[in-house]
């Protein structure tokens, strides 16, 4: 039986997807072209804790200028989500989203990594207009965050 992380490995080539492995710290890196922008990721395994992690970030950091209005869209937009979060370094200014999902000991299965990858490439690409509505066209971060979550709303209606 393969490993976890030969298993996640196997995933992705199968898929044709362009990715570096980093096989001591077991984690792969890819980019993925999303609807706004271009994003980049790392999907890690931790046998330890029978962990899948997938932490997308956004392509540039945040001007400390716009710390603040920033840090109140990460904590909007993190308030309610089901599975992921948003986590922003007030240091560098850095964006990530991280999904996850705990697997049983040694099985790991292509359900779970589809869900755990695609969601989170789906969420960061979403939200990304958000942040930039707020860095520069100077939107206050609760519209932002409910014209983003409105859109949910509408798809959750539609199907």
């Amino acid at each position: 039986m393969p490993t976890p992380y030969e298993t996640l490995k196997a995933h992705f080539e199968s898929a044709e997807w362009n990715f570096e492995a980093h096989d001591d710290a077991q984690v792969l890196s890819t980019g993925f072209p999303g609807t706004n922008a271009q994003f980049e990721a790392m999907i890690a395994i931790d046998e330890g804790d029978d962990l899948i992690q997938c932490i997308s970030f956004l392509p540039s950091n945040i001007p400390e200028a716009s710390h603040a209005h920033v840090a109140e869209f990460v904590c909007r937009a993190n308030y309610g989500l089901k599975v992921g979060k948003f986590e922003f370094d007030l240091s560098d200014g850095q964006i990530r989203f991280q999904t996850y999902a705990p697997f049983i000991q040694g099985d790991l299965h292509d359900d779970i990594i589809r869900r755990v990858c695609g969601l989170n490439f789906a969420m960061i690409d979403r939200y990304y207009p958000g942040f930039m509505k707020v860095i520069f066209a100077s939107t206050p971060p609760k519209d932002a965050v409910a014209e983003i979550q409105a859109t949910f709303a509408d798809n959750e209606t539609a199907t």
